[in-house]
């Protein structure tokens, strides 16, 4: 029940994406391979055959996935949807649970620790979540820009650029946030 108080902050902040969740693709950068990684991890479970080991690329001899970067739980729940609501939706709705489950984890994990902080805990982590979500996207769009416009190959240092300005930021943001909401 007490997740249930992070699912409308989950809405807010990644709005519009529960008015488009069978039109628009969450996130950045990787979304289509975590989309396609969600489709055949449903198409292995639906076959009952390994997640690890395809056929559709390099017909007909196939590939390892091996070294695929699949995230099995969610990609488990996101195939449990994608019957219902259609593989867009589905990878929306996991998109929108991640941000759930984590407050509500935080919450969960500090109620057990019996801290009187719990409820800001987990909002602590759930906004340096959309914040960090946030950084990636503007980082994402101006970083290639700017080295385009200094002379450089975007494609050679964007990456480190970008995944380096969203790490510092997004733990800067959790630490920052709880030092400002959180009173010891």
């Amino acid at each position: 029940m007490w997740c249930v108080a992070y699912v409308p902050l989950a809405i807010a902040f990644t709005w519009p994406l529960a008015a488009h969740l069978t039109s628009v693709l969450a996130g950045r950068d990787d979304n289509w391979q975590n989309l396609w990684n969600f489709v055949e991890v449903s198409r292995a479970l639906g076959r009952l055959s390994s997640p690890f080991f395809t056929h559709d690329v390099w017909h007909p001899d196939g590939v390892t996935l091996v070294f695929q970067t699949f995230d099995l739980p969610d990609a488990t729940l996101a195939s449990l949807l994608m019957p219902l609501v259609g593989p867009l939706a589905a990878f929306n709705l996991v998109y929108l649970w991640i941000f759930v489950s984590c407050g509500a984890a935080m919450y969960l994990y500090d109620t057990i620790e019996h801290s009187p902080h719990a409820l800001m805990l987990g909002v602590v982590v759930f906004l340096a979540m959309v914040g960090s979500c946030c950084v990636s996207g503007i980082s994402g769009a101006l970083v290639p820009m700017a080295l385009k416009k200094l002379g450089f190959d975007p494609a050679t240092a964007s990456s480190i650029i970008v995944t380096t300005a969203t790490d510092v930021s997004s733990m800067g943001m959790m630490l920052g946030l709880a030092a400002l909401l959180i009173r010891v």
